[in-house]
């Protein structure tokens, strides 16, 4: 049964998703069946695939994808359910050919992975898996149950080796006798062949990175210097620069290893390098060494970048591309010329969304004219870009909330702490029921909260178009608000609510620390912390029964590459009550990213539609997520969104969100 080249399959059963004619975002582009139960292993097997579908094998199981173009897929191997059957007989094997694949084994299934061409990722589970991939750039990732890896001669460059534990092994094939896993410190680890383990002249450099157990005997190093970072050329006079030398100081980090394109969302979509963060920190270097202007290539290749940062969660090395691609965003803005209509937009933008009284002005008149978008040309980028606002655009606006004003909301009953809240700019207007949920919910917790005088937009959205004066002004606005708080009645914490305000208002001691302000900001930059972070430092408790309902987490860029918290809005969901449940690919961002939905708005579309559908095969009955630009951009017709404080409020006596209300009525009805 072949439908057309693609991934043939010879399995006793493979479960697939109903699909439509078109086919998921990115998708198999001929109509397959859904649950189709396969009693032998059909001749032609089944094929279709044209890159980022998904699909789950049930063992025991061969699977071979032998031509899926575009890459992308995601394959969950499973064991079969019946009870009592004999797991060691449940063994799938995967044959990969591509690259930018996934397989993700779950529970005690016994997994297999060989071949491919690089770039793929593999995560073990709880029974044994034996990894055997031969191309670079491969992210291997053991499970709980035994791993074995088998590295064949040349295979290794750039992988990156995790999740190995004691007892775990590594077999060499092809290599010379004494070829060993040199440990070469600070995470960096190398295989060589032949004697004195030295690398041939000549020879590609063999990286990875791990975690291993004592179980396994790893050789002292011997000459780790043939391990280098990107060279640079700048002249002492850039280096004057403090951001050029900050610059330099991140590109000679990077090895070059590629890592990070296998989690770039830009490139997973696009495929281009230059859409990858290492293509973009080559042209970044070559525009910051040369000292010339930007050129329109450059520009189209860093304004394509969401600035989510996967790539520095991904990153063996710790590049700091946050730092390099802003300072490359202020550079651009500073010599390149862009068109009219970029200009005006771009100046629109800063002028209007860090400014709730002027947001609400526009989200007035954008609601009015949503109905006549579809009349605006859709030739032109600035018409694509003008339908995609009316349709970010709210049919309705809430009103107002008095409690977003500057004062003091105190404590219940015996004080425990006193923070400051961050309201922000455009969640004010868009959501003020998250700043009302989060003054709710610490004061019942005994901390008092202060709005203070003069506070306002974190300059996060100005910062990342690269303008650099609005965002320092918006920022010193808060510096100073704070600071005189803090000298005050002094401050325990600054709690950020919006994620992507948190991770830039945390980075404020870097961008100040040549500045006058650079200690207060560093002290600033130092008491914040996300609204998850604040609620387990004084030991949230919920006190209503547990809901009934299953929450698809969509963990926000800002928070789980900008600030590292990963882990800690889900433990805080499950212990309100909630059954919690991660989309495959938590990884990608959703498309939202500032103000990128509204200046690359083709790809953000690509992005959300993505998303959206990975969080609906969680089967999950609303979606929470800790920053309001991914709850407006996953918004609209499918799973309620809620925010995370919401939720949390709730079950510690909170009124109920009406996103709650929903998902029950939509339970109800099912």
């Amino acid at each position: 049964m072949s439908i057309s080249p693609g991934v043939v399959v010879s399995v006793p059963r493979i479960v697939l998703p109903a699909w439509s004619e078109a086919g998921p975002p990115g998708g198999i582009a001929q109509s397959i069946l859904a649950g189709l139960s396969l009693p032998a292993a059909p001749p032609g097997g089944i094929a279709g695939l044209s890159g980022h579908a998904a699909f789950t094998v049930q063992g025991p199981a061969s699977i071979a994808i032998t031509g899926s173009a575009g890459g992308g897929n995601t394959i969950q191997v499973s064991a079969p359910e019946a009870p009592g059957l004999n797991l060691a007989a449940a063994t799938v094997t995967v044959t990969l050919s591509g690259q930018g694949d996934t397989v993700v084994a779950q529970g005690a299934v016994a997994l297999t992975v060989t071949g491919g061409a690089g770039h793929n990722h593999v995560v073990g589970g709880a029974g044994p898996t034996t990894f055997a991939l031969t191309g670079p750039g491969d992210w291997l990732e053991g499970g709980a149950g035994p791993t074995t890896f088998i590295e064949q001669a040349g295979s290794l460059q750039d992988d990156r080796i995790t999740g190995f534990h004691a007892g775990d092994v590594i077999r060499f094939q092809g290599f010379a006798p004494d070829a060993a896993l040199l440990d070469l410190g600070g995470g960096r680890f190398a295989v060589v062949d032949g004697a004195g383990r030295q690398p041939p002249p000549g020879a590609p450099i063999h990286r990875c990175r791990t975690r291993l157990g004592t179980g396994r005997p790893v050789p002292p190093p011997a000459a780790p210097a043939y391990i280098h970072g990107m060279q640079t050329n700048f002249a002492p006079e850039q280096l004057a620069d403090p951001d050029t030398r900050e610059s330099n100081r991140i590109l000679r980090t990077c090895v070059h290893c590629g890592f990070c394109t296998a989690t770039c969302p830009t490139f997973v979509l696009l495929g281009d390098e230059l859409d990858s963060p290492r293509g973009r920190i080559y042209l970044i270097k070559d525009m910051l060494e040369s000292g010339r202007p930007a050129t329109a290539e450059v520009v189209k290749h860093v304004d394509r970048c969401l600035s989510c940062l996967s790539c520095m969660t991904t990153c063996p090395s710790g590049v700091h591309y946050m730092h390099l691609v802003d300072h490359a965003r202020h550079y651009i803005e500073q010599t390149y010329d862009r068109p009219w209509h970029e200009k005006l937009l771009r100046r629109v933008l800063s002028q209007v969304l860090p400014y709730p009284a002027r947001f609400r002005a526009a989200m007035t008149g954008a609601r009015l004219g949503r109905p006549l978008g579809a009349l605006i040309p859709g030739g032109h980028v600035l018409g694509r870009r003008l339908r995609a606002m009316l349709r970010l655009a709210p049919g309705a606006l809430p009103p107002p909330s008095p409690m977003q004003a500057p004062q003091m909301h105190r404590a219940v009953g015996e004080k425990r702490g006193r923070v400051a809240l961050l309201t922000g700019c455009a969640q004010q207007v868009l959501a003020p029921s998250i700043n009302e949920a989060t003054i709710r919910l610490l004061t019942r917790m005994g901390v008092e909260v202060v709005i203070t005088r003069d506070q306002g937009c974190c300059g996060a959205l100005d910062h990342h178009m690269g303008q650099h004066d609005p965002a320092y002004r918006l920022a010193r606005a808060n510096i100073a608000a704070w600071t005189r708080e803090m000298a005050g009645e002094g401050l325990d914490g600054i709690v950020v609510n919006t994620s992507g305000c948190g991770t830039t208002v945390k980075d404020y001691g870097f961008m100040f620390r040549e500045e006058p302000e650079a200690e207060a900001a560093a002290k600033v930059a130092a008491l914040t912390m996300d609204v998850t972070e604040a609620l387990q430092k004084f030991a949230y408790a919920p006190v209503r029964e547990k809901p009934g309902l299953t929450v698809a987490y969509h963990s926000a860029c800002s928070l789980q590459h900008g600030q590292k918290i990963t882990a800690l809005p889900k433990q805080l969901l499950v212990k309100a009550g909630f059954a919690v449940k991660d989309p495959v690919e938590p990884h990608l961002c959703c498309g939202s990213a500032g103000t990128y939905n509204l200046l690359q708005p083709e790809i953000a579309s690509k992005l959300r539609e993505r998303k959206l559908y990975n969080l609906d095969r969680t089967g999950a009955d609303l979606i929470a997520a800790g920053n309001i630009g991914c709850l407006t951009q996953l918004g609209g017709e499918r799973m309620p969104t809620v925010h995370t404080v919401e939720l949390l409020d709730w079950m510690a006596g909170g009124p109920e969100p009406p996103a709650v209300a929903a998902a029950r009525r939509a339970k109800q009805a099912a």
